[in-house]
């Protein structure tokens, strides 16, 4: 057989005509004109073959291609054709392909840089993604208002958390909240390094004793750079004693290398014990040795405890206007002596008082 079948009628007959594969003219095996009237829409060629039709053409042949009209001219997609998109073994669509359902794979890459690309179930890699307000993803994820991200708990557990990973997938930060409070984890899914209660206290370190609110500091040691302050300093373990600078204080002990008598003078100074001095100055400033003291300003008197194994060992009033000082007196374990005379109305023998 050759040359050409041509249907004695036209297109727009409505006559069923068609090849049929069956004596019954059955349209399950057939390719024909369908049915209806020449009006728009117009009948469409059928193709039908109950048990599957089959298309092959080779991806060097520029596989199988679909166009807009008839003369084909303009492609709309390609299966299997070499020259376009990925090639051989791969469906091309030449400008959008919409799903009334769905589209679904398991990754889907961009095809201006395969480097970006969305893994639903594993990892994804894009460059931008950018929420408009009142956007919801889920009952989980919602992009509230232009200033407002909302992350909600996927289950019953009340917790939700963020992470945060470097370059090479190591742990950062984890930023996490519940009913109890909210802040950052040592971990991830750890203990709490910074917590914060709603209203309420600051906790550090996984700590639960100690703890920053709006009323009070309570922390096991606290240090000033450059001064801390406050009208009255308490004992924690006993507020019987206090320290309050600008008026009464209750001390059980005071040490010190200095105590003066008021602000911005040394008059009434006491020097402390520190190996080599030991002055109760009762006006002026001491300096020195105890053996060998030396006094600031004129018209001082001191008295001074010299700690020796012999006997100048004892309390020695010393005085001087300016420079070193003078013993007027001492003290000792043996006897007490005196620059000058000693004087009262009577003198008793110690060892016989009559």
């Amino acid at each position: 057989m050759s040359g050409s079948i041509v249907n004695n009628g036209g297109a727009s007959d409505d006559d069923g005509f068609g090849m049929y594969w069956g004596s019954d003219a059955s349209n399950a095996y057939a390719i024909y004109r369908e049915a209806g009237g020449w009006t728009y829409p117009y009948p469409d060629l059928r193709i039908a073959f109950h048990t599957g039709i089959k298309l092959g053409a080779n991806a060097s042949y520029q596989g199988i291609k679909f166009y807009n009209d008839y003369d084909m001219a303009t492609q709309v997609m390609s299966v299997n054709n070499g020259s376009d998109g990925l090639g051989a073994n791969n469906v091309y669509v030449n400008n959008s392909l919409q799903a009334g359902s769905s589209l679904r794979a398991p990754i889907f890459y961009d095809s201006n840089d395969n480097n970006y690309y969305v893994d639903p179930a594993s990892t994804s890699r894009v460059n931008v993604i950018s929420f408009v307000s009142g956007a919801t993803f889920g009952p989980y994820f919602q992009f509230n208002n232009q200033s407002n991200l909302r992350l909600q708990a996927g289950q019953q557990s009340g917790g939700i958390g963020i992470s945060g990973y470097d370059f090479n997938g190591n742990w950062l930060f984890q930023l996490y909240g519940d009913s109890n409070g909210y802040g950052f984890l040592n971990g991830n899914w750890a203990g709490w390094d910074i917590k914060k209660i709603a209203s309420g206290n600051l906790y550090l370190n996984n700590q639960t004793s100690y703890y920053i609110s709006t009323s009070e500091i309570y922390y096991n040691r606290v240090y000033g750079l450059a001064d801390i302050r406050s009208p009255i300093f308490y004992d924690n373990d006993n507020t019987g004693y206090y320290l309050d600078p600008a008026s009464t204080s209750n001390l059980n002990v005071a040490k010190a290398n200095y105590f003066c008598g008021n602000a911005g003078n040394t008059y009434g100074q006491y020097k402390g014990y520190d190996n080599n001095n030991h002055f109760i100055t009762i006006r002026g400033a001491v300096s020195g040795t105890t053996s060998s003291p030396t006094i600031t300003g004129a018209h001082q008197t001191t008295l001074v405890e010299y700690a020796e194994v012999n006997d100048s060992t004892g309390w020695f009033f010393k005085t001087a206007g300016a420079g070193n000082y003078d013993i007027v007196s001492r003290i000792t374990r043996s006897y007490s002596s005196f620059e000058g005379s000693a004087r009262a109305p009577l003198f008793y023998d110690s060892n016989v008082l009559s």
